[in-house]
């Protein structure tokens, strides 16, 4: 807790106390700016609390009359009155420290090992087994004979980069996590715009042709990566350490279960591209597949608003049920749907008044 003291009513008299003299059925007096040194039921008034440091929801939260406030949460605005219902260890921020802190069992050198094994292993065997076997897998997609060889080039250069670009957008959601989902939009932003810009010098200006726009990729790619790893050196919720970054099967079975819808929907996507591609084989060789390829691009500009739209909510619909705040859920909700009806009434009249003109952005 920041603050070493807080103002109180006991008896009816207002006086101010060290945070550690705070016991149980205390009313604390609450104001903007200040962090709340105890969990509490709120008793008056109203304020709104960033909960970024225990949830990783940057937003404010509305609390009204019967909310409980956590302990560690700051007041962005508002001011009232809390009666305090956690002290000490029973407070949820000392519960997950408590936990931070328990002693694990020493490994020993033989499993030390096998982690670091594994660790090299995991980032290397994506990007080799691709090179590996990268002509069977181009034609197992649907890349004709006189597309086969730029296809080589391109993806033979990028598998280079898949390390940085999984950690890239792995380390995005561990950063929007962490309080700070701006710093995280700015990580790809960069990437991006680094990657636009050195397209055109190593294609338009070096005449690197297909192996030039892919080493501007992995380039982005990279910059995106530093940027992500310079920040979770200054971690805000947690201190990480080198054995955190070493793989572990139980984190692994864990993070695979919440994944398992995500991964799901890429398998099915990646399912219909490889029936796409291969009915259009039965029409010509290159120039179906670039058409297609064209409009998946004009497509993503589209869906890129939706989904951001429905990943966005996701956390603020989560965190808000399980805080039994429907009323904000709904909010949420309402607004996602309104502004993704808009959306696509605009993307609908623009594709059908603009074809050729949204199409020729391409080339």
């Amino acid at each position: 807790i920041v603050s070493s003291k807080v103002d109180v009513i006991r008896n009816g008299i207002t006086k101010t106390i060290a945070i550690n003299e705070i016991v149980l059925d205390d009313y604390l007096i609450l104001h903007t700016g200040m962090q709340i040194p105890s969990d509490s039921i709120l008793v008056d008034g109203y304020v709104e609390a960033n909960e970024a440091l225990l949830t990783g929801e940057s937003d404010p939260i509305l609390k009204q009359i019967g909310d409980k406030l956590f302990s560690g949460s700051f007041v962005t605005s508002g001011k009232g009155i809390c009666k305090v219902i956690h002290v000490g260890d029973d407070n949820y921020t000392n519960k997950i420290a408590n936990e931070a802190k328990k002693l694990k069992k020493h490994e020993s050198k033989l499993n030390q090992s096998l982690n670091m094994i594994l660790k090299y292993i995991s980032i290397i065997i994506v990007p080799l087994g691709i090179l590996l076997f990268l002509t069977p897998l181009l034609k197992f997609f649907g890349a004709p004979d006189n597309v086969l060889g730029y296809a080589k080039d391109y993806v033979g250069v990028t598998a280079i980069g898949i390390p940085f670009l999984i950690m890239g957008l792995g380390g995005g959601h561990i950063i929007r996590a962490d309080g700070s989902p701006d710093f995280s939009m700015t990580c790809n932003l960069v990437g991006a715009i680094i990657n636009i810009i050195l397209d055109y010098l190593f294609v338009m200006v070096f005449d690197w042709q297909m192996k030039g726009a892919a080493l501007a990729t992995i380039i982005g790619q990279f910059v995106s990566f530093v940027l992500v790893i310079n920040y979770l050196r200054h971690y805000k919720t947690v201190k990480l350490k080198k054995e955190h970054f070493i793989p572990s099967l139980k984190c692994i079975g864990r993070i695979a279960s919440l994944g398992g819808t995500p991964f799901s929907n890429q398998i099915a996507i990646m399912i219909v591209q490889i029936t796409y591609y291969g009915a259009l084989s039965n029409y010509g060789d290159s120039i179906p597949l670039a058409c297609a390829g064209i409009i998946m691009k004009v497509n993503q500009i589209y869906f890129a608003v939706i989904i951001g739209l429905s990943q966005g909510i996701q956390p603020i619909a989560s965190f808000n049920i399980g805080a039994k705040n429907y009323s904000r859920v709904k909010e949420t909700y309402k607004l996602a749907v309104i502004s993704g009806t808009i959306v696509s009434v605009i993307a609908f009249i623009m594709f059908q008044v603009f074809p050729r003109n949204i199409i020729s952005i391409f080339g």
